[in-house]
């Protein structure tokens, strides 16, 4: 009997090994070594093809969009969304006329299993670009790319990444940086394009490499069975070539076959050297390049290569600031890509410059803009800024960004990106918290709003809709009741404090509705110069509703923080009073006018229009909507300085805290005026309104964008 249970034991021993050498330290045995490998895809002339059915290749036009895990209330790394939620997501790309996913890392178990079940009976199938990351914190922690954390960390992910789709490798959550994990034992290679390999280089970490090994023969060439480097070849694109020649012959030797792949760059690192002048732009001279032509491959290559680039509208300023002559140089006429304004279509050049400059197909594997509030940057010829875009906006610029791609002879090209995400940064000067973007929506950051898939708060609805209805405002949200009938009511959610103004006889175009709003108690002030204004509290922002066209939300001098910005670099100017009397209009960092960059984008000016989803004249940046005796309102939690709402943060004073730090609060106060109504210096009553932070606990639906459908239209329309 003990012998027996020894042996059952024994075999139990045995499975549980043979399954880890297999599943997680991939050893296998090679039981076909003389099997020839074949290319599941290839590159022909400036296509990526796929197999026809009848022996031969067809080209694959590819319209990509980017996916990741990322919902509202957990990060993207976090790898959380499940199968059920990636298969309709899966069923809403395929209905808007994409053919490829695009993955930036490894997924989670349930992304590889959505798309098998997905494609499992499909005729046209939804195919996947698989994407290699390099750690974030390696790439900010460390500058050499050589060193052993760095390459092998990058190396590694790539081998994994091949098992992962053919469907060998079981991993533990974090077992590698910037990846998923679960079990990984689904075949998807049927459908694996291909790959992209790296991240968006920091130019820093190019250049130090180069400089470090420019005379090392061992890091600044590269010789493999199937890539090797040209002559002249940096040390970075040495390593490229190392990386890719290990994760070509690894599923080449194992699965015995190929795919097309791409190095992934930025327009920071992309090959065009386009000189201009210091004194047109100093920062645009700066630039270290990837060139990815320099990494050739070899005979025993059956698939081929192709040149993967992230490019944006609002990324292509050297081209901009480059002379006549230096756009000959490039083989580009300015004359040829003028715009109906007199501009110039800087996009389409650019797209046909890095054309030119290949000998394999290109891949804009990132590209679109946002429909965020506020802008992040502008694109001054075309309009297709990063932000401050409305949805129809945002879908139109990604359409006339497509035909500028198909136009200048790419392969094709992947939006970026499906969905909105949270948890991406703002954009301007670290006025949110970064440990928590999650768990509020931020209107105001650009890279939020890149989706054509939102996230609204709520789980079926906000917590208002402007437009201009006050039926859905009850007796609980009233902050302050005025002698007339006149009165304001408060309500929140995860994206925007509400204003709710009832006035009896409101006349909209003639009268002027003065708001104090009081948030911190560290600063603002009981009086307002500018308009003869007393307020009950210290006020930090004041909110003047004058008409469709000149309402705006004015911050309090000590409270500004684009003055703050401005007097950090000089020391030498006054600070402002902690209970100074004036108002400014509330400004961001980036200028409307490239004559005069530090005039700042009046961020505060309000938008009027109907911000209810469902009305046919929708606008989804709209700000304010009046209706019969009562104006609606919606501010963006960081248009009122608040860092993290979900816990109450709140800017603290920029002076004593030499920047931007938080405290919480748990209540602010709200006051009502009609500007035509004199009080003879009577003080502008102001109503509490209580905070509760949600914390964690976020509610959200998803909404598919007025963009999915413009793009919808046009990607349908192709053959």
């Amino acid at each position: 009997m003990k012998k027996y249970i020894l042996i059952i034991l024994t075999v139990i021993a045995l499975v549980l090994l043979g399954d880890v050498a297999y599943y997680r330290w991939g050893w296998y045995v090679d039981l076909h070594p003389n099997e020839a490998p074949t290319a599941v895809t290839k590159t022909e002339g400036g296509a990526i093809c796929i197999p026809d059915g009848n022996g031969g290749w067809q080209p694959l036009q590819i319209r990509g969009v980017t996916v990741t895990a990322a919902e509202p209330g957990v990060y993207a790394g976090d790898f959380t969304t499940d199968r059920e939620t990636y298969l309709a997501w899966f069923a809403e790309i395929d209905a808007l006329g994409a053919n490829t996913l695009r993955v930036p890392s490894i997924m989670s178990e349930d992304f590889y299993r959505a798309l098998y079940e997905y494609n499992q009976s499909r005729e046209k199938p939804l195919y996947l670009i698989q994407g290699i990351s390099i750690d974030e914190y390696v790439m900010d922690s460390t500058y050499d790319v050589f060193s052993e954390r760095f390459v092998e960390e990058f190396r590694t992910s790539c081998l994994v990444a091949v098992d992962v789709i053919h469907g060998t490798r079981k991993l533990s959550r974090e077992e590698l940086p910037s990846a998923g994990w679960g079990d990984f034992t689904r075949d998807v290679s049927p459908w694996v394009l291909g790959w992209v390999l790296g991240s968006a280089w920091e130019p820093e970490t190019v250049a130090y490499a180069n400089d470090k090994y420019a005379a090392d023969p061992d890091r600044n060439s590269f010789n493999g069975v199937y890539l090797h480097t040209a002559e002249g070849a940096t040390p970075v694109e040495a390593m490229l070539a190392y990386v890719g020649d290990s994760m070509i012959s690894y599923e080449t030797r194992r699965y015995k076959e190929q795919r097309v792949f791409g190095f992934f760059s930025t327009d920071a690192t992309d090959p065009l050297t386009i000189n201009i002048s210091p004194e047109a732009n100093a920062e645009l001279t700066l630039k270290t390049p990837i060139d990815t032509e320099r990494i050739l491959c070899t005979d025993a290559v059956l698939s081929g290569r192709f040149a993967a680039y992230a490019l944006y509208p609002y990324s292509t300023d050297r081209l901009a600031a480059a002379d006549d002559a230096e756009w000959a140089r490039l083989g580009v006429m300015r004359a040829d890509f003028a715009t109906a304004n007199g501009g110039c279509n800087n996009y389409a050049a650019y797209l046909r410059c890095l054309k030119n400059h290949h000998t394999v197909p290109v891949l804009i594997a990132e590209f679109g803009t946002s429909s965020s509030r506020a802008p992040a940057k502008f694109d001054w010829d075309t309009g297709r800024h990063f932000g401050s875009l409305t949805e129809r906006e945002q879908g139109e610029a990604i359409v006339s960004s497509w035909n500028d791609i198909v136009t200048s002879g790419c392969a094709g090209g992947v939006l970026a990106a499906w969905q909105d995400d949270w948890g991406r940064s703002s954009a301007t000067r670290g006025e949110a918290d970064p440990d928590h973007l999650v768990y509020w929506s931020d209107f105001q950051s650009a890279p939020q709003g890149m989706g054509l898939l939102t996230f609204e708060p709520g789980e079926s609805a906000p917590a208002c809709t402007v437009d201009g209805d006050p039926s859905e405002w009850s007796q609980k949200d009233l902050a302050l009741a005025l002698v007339g009938g006149s009165a304001i009511s408060v309500r929140y959610d995860e994206k925007f404090v509400y204003l709710m103004v009832k006035k009896p006889n409101l006349d909209f175009e003639n009268d002027t509705l003065l708001i104090p709003i009081d948030t911190t108690q560290e600063s603002g002030s009981n009086y307002c110069r500018a308009l003869d204004l007393k307020f009950a509290r210290a006020a930090d922002f004041l909110l003047v509703i004058n008409g469709k066209e000149n309402s705006r939300l004015l911050v309090q001098e000590r409270y500004d923080l684009f003055l703050s910005g401005q007097i950090a670099s000089h020391f030498d100017q006054n600070l402002p009073d902690r209970d100074s009397a004036a108002f400014h209009e509330w400004r961001l960092p980036i200028s409307t006018d490239p004559e005069n960059p530090l005039a700042g984008y009046e961020t505060g000016r309000l938008r009027y229009g109907n911000a209810n989803p469902a009305s046919p004249d929708y606008d989804s940046l709209a700000d304010f909507a009046a209706g019969t005796d009562c104006v609606e309102i919606r501010l963006p939690w960081q248009l009122l300085h608040f860092s993290n709402p979900s816990s109450m943060e709140i800017h603290s004073d920029y002076y004593e805290n030499h920047g931007v730090t938080y405290h919480s609060i748990d209540r602010m106060y709200v006051g009502l005026r009609d500007g035509r109504i004199g009080f003879e210096g009577e003080r502008i009553a102001m109503g509490e309104v209580a905070l509760r932070g949600w914390l964690e606990n976020v509610t959200y639906h998803a909404r598919l964008k007025e963009s999915y459908f413009i793009v919808r239209d046009c990607w349908n329309s192709l053959p």
